[in-house]
Parts: C-alpha cells; sequence; structure tokens
C-alpha cells in the first residue's frame, strides 16, 4: 500500500466544528435547544409557508378554476349568531338546558302531542273508523267507585280483602269438610253402598289401652319395642345356651357323637404357671421380641459360625478350591 503524509493526521476541531464565538455560556444545553427549536420552526414555516399571507395551503391540493372570491373568508358572523346581550353567569349551564329544551321540541315534534291525540299517529291504527273511536273507558267503567272515605291503611286492608277473597275460592274450590264435600273433586269408587258415609272407629284400628297411661308412654313404648325385636331376634338365631344358634348355618351333612363336644381352654392353650405377672402386657410383649428373635435367627444362621448364608443360592458342584 502507498501511505501519504497526510494519513496519520486527524482533523482538528476547528475543521470539524465553528469556533465559539465569546465565552461560553451560562446554559449551554439551554441555549442549544432554544437554537434547535428556532431552527425547526423556520424549516416548518419555510416548507408549509405563512398562514398570515395565504401561502400555508400551497401544498395542498388546490381548486384548479380560481376566482375573486376564493381568497375570502366566512366571518364568524356569517357562521353564528352574534350573542345578545352579556354572557350567562353560567354559560355551560345555559347551553346544556337550551340543548334539552331543544332535544325535547325535537322528540314532540316526530312523535306527536299526547294532549292532542296524534302521538299515536306513526302507529298502527285501524282501517275501518267510527265515531267512538276517539272515546275512551272512565274510570267508573273499569272500576268500582270506592264507599266512604279510604282507610287509615289502605295496603293492609287490601291485602286483608285479598286474602279472604282467595280463601273463599278455595272453600268453593274444595268443599266444606265439616259437610264431607271437601272430596268432591277426588276420584271416588263407582259403586256406592249404605256403608260408604261409615267411618272406621279407633277400637276396630287400635287396641283399647288396659288400665291408666303410664307416666313416661314414649319411654315405655320403646322399651316395649326393645324386648319385642330382641325376641324375634332370638326366634330367628336361636338360644346361643343351647346350642341352636347356628341351626341356619350350614352344618356338616355327616354327624358322628363327639360332634357336640367342643375344646376346652386346656386344649387350645398352655396353662399358666404360676401367679400372672404385674405387667401381663409388657411381658407378653417381651416374650414375643424373643420369640422373633430366636425364628429369624433359625432361619438366616449364625454369623459367627459361618452358616447365615445356608439359606442363599450356592454352587452344586464343590471343589478344593473352594475353600
Amino acid at each position: 500500500m502507498n501511505l501519504s503524509d497526510s494519513d496519520a493526521s486527524s482533523l482538528a476541531s476547528s475543521e470539524l466544528f465553528d469556533a465559539p464565538k465569546g465565552p461560553p455560556l451560562a446554559k449551554p444545553l439551554l441555549q442549544a435547544a432554544l437554537r434547535a427549536r428556532e431552527e425547526a420552526e423556520r424549516n416548518q414555516q419555510a416548507r408549509t409557508g405563512d398562514p398570515s399571507k395565504g401561502d400555508h395551503l400551497a401544498a395542498l391540493n388546490q381548486p384548479l378554476n380560481l376566482s375573486d372570491s376564493d381568497d375570502s373568508s366566512l366571518a364568524s358572523s356569517e357562521l353564528f349568531d352574534a350573542p345578545k346581550g352579556p354572557p350567562p353567569p353560567k354559560p355551560l349551564l345555559q347551553a346544556a338546558l337550551r340543548a334539552r329544551e331543544e332535544a325535547e321540541r325535537n322528540q314532540q315534534a316526530r312523535t306527536g302531542d299526547p294532549c292532542k291525540g296524534d302521538h299515536l299517529a306513526k302507529l298502527n291504527q285501524p282501517l275501518n273508523l267510527s265515531d267512538s273511536d276517539d272515546s275512551s273507558l272512565a274510570s267508573s267503567e273499569l272500576f268500582d267507585a270506592p264507599k266512604g272515605p279510604p282507610p287509615a291503611k289502605p295496603l293492609l286492608q287490601a291485602a286483608i280483602r285479598a286474602r279472604e277473597e282467595a280463601e273463599r275460592n278455595q272453600q268453593a274450590r274444595t268443599g266444606d269438610p265439616s259437610k264431607g264435600d271437601h272430596l268432591a273433586t277426588l276420584n271416588q269408587p263407582s259403586n256406592l253402598s249404605d256403608s260408604d258415609m261409615s267411618s272406621l272407629a279407633s277400637s276396630e284400628l287400635f287396641d283399647a289401652p288396659k288400665g291408666p297411661p303410664p307416666a313416661k308412654p314414649l319411654l315405655q313404648a320403646a322399651i316395649r319395642a326393645r324386648e319385642e325385636a330382641e325376641r324375634n331376634q332370638q326366634a330367628r338365631t336361636g338360644d346361643p345356651s343351647k346350642g341352636d344358634h347356628l341351626a341356619t348355618l350350614n352344618q356338616p351333612s355327616n354327624l358322628s357323637d363327639s360332634d357336640d363336644s367342643s375344646l376346652a381352654s386346656s386344649e387350645l392353650f398352655d396353662a399358666p404357671k404360676g401367679p400372672p405377672p404385674p405387667k401381663p402386657l409388657l411381658q407378653a410383649a417381651i416374650r414375643a421380641r424373643e420369640q422373633a428373635e430366636r425364628s429369624a435367627k433359625a432361619r438366616t444362621g449364625d454369623p459367627s459360625k459361618g452358616d447365615h448364608l445356608a439359606a442363599l443360592n450356592q454352587p452344586m458342584n464343590l471343589s478344593d478350591s473352594d475353600a
């Protein structure tokens, strides 16, 4: 490569930036920001034009055919009505009230005036009209006129009358139980006899009580029910003291003379030797642990004798070098 004397030279600050004029500013960042904003405003005005001279619309779409009145603008008096008198103290509230009144007038104009009967003009109306179509039912034709002054508690009185009316209607539908016609609407037998109206007396359904009632009838009834249940259970299962409680279970088909004999306790368990220990449960646990240790040692062998591996898999063919 060919290098020159200027290759190692670096651009000095004066070759990149303008040398500052005068002493440095007190707030250089603020001054730089102000200059940048002024520069941006000048560039924006150069691009869009000056609104005071009318050239800010030069870059926008303009009509091809121009006339003398194109530069004229509508004045405020041509767009809005000039205010009359001084402004109100609450202009927003007054504007809201006027807007609501205007909306109500528009709504009334669209729907009609109910006072004049034209609020139904846009609804479906009958094709054939008569002279009585405009007549309305008076209150006296729909409701009975009240008799006398209104009650002190009209809602309570109305509720009481409604309940009485409902009770009368219910009684009229179901009949009077005292007269025997409350079952008239239920299914009745087709064939009637003279004894249909007779009812069973209590003596025909239940046994007459003997003697005066007990002091605690519920307790006595519970005791009698328990005794009755025990007797029924004993009758079904048999009496264990007589040996017939197994009568309903599976029994051997071939019986022998010794079938009724039972094993005595001495034939099942070793007779205890000496008096019982002061803590029988503790002594039984100690004996069970010792018995378990002896059983485990018998199964696994004694490691001190080398026979603890006797129960494991051993080679079948032994040679002199196995030991």
